[in-house]
């Protein structure tokens, strides 16, 4: 980039280096720096150094006032461009960054949320599970007769079938009205036995038969959640556990409670489950006395149970616990930790469905909390946004540049259109002087032209008068002659020989003068005057027909057929006798110049409209051809190949003038045909309506 920034002042003509450096000092000072060596240093080596490092400033500085002058130059152009994307950046920038600061924490709470809900249905649908399957158990042992609920009779069978029904179901258990067990199915190594009479327990001292044996019908004990104890002692390993009872009441007559001991292994460790391995992210469970089920560690679970002095919420969180006993949902933070919680009731969906008639139980409320690590996330959105002002100063960079190579590509624009500028002037120039000379040559065509007319009708009309003076003298010499006779003595024989000789020289006189007026005629033909010639609209095909009485009546008895392709209904405003006069010269043209010497052939006349502005008129012959080399001078006046034979040059000069000077088209010849070996085309492009003859007479184009 620094080599692209260096060339960029040299490309795009911006301020020299060394034009902007004239007030360093010469002593190497910079930016009150002085780089001058210091006594007892080694000068060379000090020298050498400043001189380095003065040459680097002066083309950094020239560098730096170089592209900023070229940006300063171009800023308009250039802020067009960029303002768009600086202000998309300027937008954008904000706008991610706020991303970063809010949008991981919203996420990561959305994130907590939906596992609190999670866990929390969790529990509940399996304390609805539980709450039926003891109301169900309970209307088994209601009709069953006492003497059939023995580990012996059907109960014991019915018992163990339904303890099979859930691998969750560690004990399933009858006790009396006095707290005795009498009917009892363990699950042991995932066996299900049936415990036999001697190994029955007195049970009439636990909180859950206290708590359960005065329920009424259909009403649902659930216990808090504690480690399993058997015999007075917790049982080893920790064996998590849920009961749930009901009272067994038939027809009024209370006959004990059946109760269910539900292992909560498998649904705590269900719960971590759904908690992952997010390092940011923890999940606890908490009882209702303030105690961790599932704590920041292990040695803090099931703390009310076990020796010791542990961890426990209500002492060594204190406001979490008062918020969380405050509220049935709700957040707090408390420094780098941020804690989601939401409170977990037994039973109340039971009740909602009329499915239970009473949730009884001490310490049944349950506390789901969340913990997230805002240091970790600190520490994410930190790389966020080290990353995101990463990408902000590359952008800056990125545009910097761009604007730079930008300015000088629009500096060398700029200075390519100065020199196309120059050089269309000097194009104009050159036109104009071109357009001069056109017109000197134009005039001295025409001088030529004109010379060329001279001569040829000095030619032309000297034959003529030359005859008709040949003629005259000879009558004045017949005169002078019968005067003499008239003296001498006339005779008859004298007056009859100049009377004959007499017609005689007025018909050649008056064939030489009846000559000479044909050619002043086709003079006249020659300058077309415009202001004299009738112009009206007329139909393309009926002017065509019009021009020679031979197109109507064509008689191909001489060997010659004609074919005519004339499109109908093309109207055009223009001049019809103009017109007819250039097909009707064409005609004769071709049918003297292409069939000689009775030589057969085809003739196709062709008129159609072309576009919407224009016609084309097409006379094409199979006939002998135009010599190559006489064919650029065919339109040229009074050049002939037929002169000995009454040919004056004058025909296809007029039709030239007439299309390209009245009717306002152009006329070009092509031999051989396209196609053929030989044959002669000749193709009028008219347009359909005719210039105005004083428009076209004051084009300042039209060379004078």
């Amino acid at each position: 980039m620094a080599a692209l920034l260096r060339r960029a002042p040299r490309q795009t003509g911006g301020i020299a280096a060394g034009a902007l450096v004239t007030n360093i000092p010469e002593r190497g000072e910079l930016s009150g720096v002085s780089l001058a060596p210091r006594e007892g240093e080694n000068h060379g080596a000090s020298a050498a150094r400043p001189g380095r490092i003065e040459a680097v400033a002066r083309e950094l500085i020239g560098w730096s006032a170089g592209v900023i002058s070229l940006l300063l130059r171009q800023r308009k152009r250039i802020g067009l461009f960029l303002l768009p994307w600086a202000v998309l950046i300027g937008l954008a920038f904000p706008l991610l960054w706020w991303q970063v600061e809010e949008g991981p924490r919203e996420a990561r709470t959305a994130r907590g949320q939906d596992l609190l809900r999670s866990v929390d249905d969790i529990i509940q649908r399996v304390l609805d599970r539980l709450g039926r399957d003891i109301l169900f158990l309970s209307s088994i042992a209601v009709q069953l007769p006492p003497q059939d609920l023995t580990p012996e009779g059907i109960g014991g069978r019915i018992f163990a079938s339904f303890a099979s029904s859930s691998p969750d179901y560690d004990q399933v258990r009858w006790l009396d009205e006095a707290g005795l067990e009498r009917l009892r199915v363990d699950r042991a190594a995932g066996a299900v036995g049936i415990v036999s009479l001697g190994e029955l327990q007195d049970k009439a001292d636990r909180p859950y038969f206290k708590d359960s044996r005065d329920l009424p019908a259909k009403a649902v004990y659930f216990s808090a959640i504690d480690l399993n104890v058997e015999h007075g002692v917790v049982e080893q390993p920790f064996k998590p556990m849920l009961r749930v009872a009901t009272p067994v009441v038939p027809y009024g007559v209370r006959r004990g409670i059946v109760i269910i001991n539900y292992a909560m292994a498998s649904l705590l460790a269900r719960i971590q489950k759904i908690a992952g391995d997010e390092p940011a992210l923890s999940l606890f469970l908490i009882n209702s006395d303030g105690y961790w089920i599932r704590g920041p560690s292990a040695e803090d679970d099931w703390a009310w149970q076990r020796p010791g002095d542990r961890g426990s919420v209500f002492r060594d969180l204190p406001e979490l616990w008062q918020s969380m006993q405050a509220e049935p949902h709700g957040q707090w933070q408390q420094g780098s930790h941020y804690w989601l919680f939401r409170r977990v009731t037994f039973g109340n969906r039971l009740i909602t469905a009329g499915e239970a008639s009473t949730i009884a139980g001490p310490g049944t409320t349950l506390y789901v909390a969340v913990r997230m690590n805002e240091a970790h996330a600190e520490w994410q959105e930190l790389e966020a946004k080290i990353l995101l002002s990463v990408m902000a100063v590359v952008f800056a960079v990125m545009m910097l540049v761009i604007g730079v190579r930008l300015a000088g590509s629009l500096e060398r624009e700029a200075s390519h259109r100065r020199a196309l500028v120059a050089a269309n002037a000097d194009l104009r120039d050159a036109n104009r002087h071109l357009q001069e000379v056109q017109q000197e040559i134009a005039r001295a065509e025409r001088l030529s032209s004109l010379g060329l007319m001279v001569a040829g009708v000095a030619h032309e009309l000297n034959t003529p008068l030359g005859s008709a003076t040949l003629t005259l003298s000879k009558a004045d010499e017949d005169l002078s002659h019968l005067e003499r006779r008239m003296v001498e003595g006339l005779r008859r024989s004298d007056l009859t020989d100049f009377v004959g000789a007499s017609h005689g020289n007025i018909s050649l006189a008056r064939d030489a003068i009846q000559r000479c007026s044909e050619l002043v005629r086709r003079f006249k033909q020659v300058a077309v005057d415009r202001a004299t010639v009738a112009r009206r609209k007329m139909d393309l095909a009926e002017t065509v027909l019009d021009a020679d009485p031979r197109l109507r009546r064509w008689s191909p008895s001489e060997g010659i057929a004609l074919h005519l392709e004339l499109e109908p209904g093309v109207e055009m405003d223009s001049y019809p006798g103009p017109l007819s006069q250039v097909i009707s010269n064409l005609l004769n043209n071709t049918l003297k110049h292409a069939f000689p010497e009775g030589r057969h052939g085809t003739m196709h006349l062709r008129a159609v409209r072309k576009g919407r502005t224009a016609v084309t008129i097409e006379i094409r012959d199979d006939g002998v051809g135009i010599p190559a080399e006489i064919l650029p001078r065919i339109f040229e006046p009074f050049f002939t190949t037929a002169r000995g034979r009454g040919g004056t040059g004058l025909g296809l000069h007029i039709v030239h003038q007439i299309v390209t000077d009245l009717l306002g088209g152009r006329i070009s010849v092509e031999s051989p045909v396209a196609g053929l070996s030989r044959g002669t085309c000749f193709t009028l492009e008219l347009p359909l309506v005719a210039p105005d003859p004083r428009s076209a007479a004051e084009d300042p184009r039209r060379p004078a």
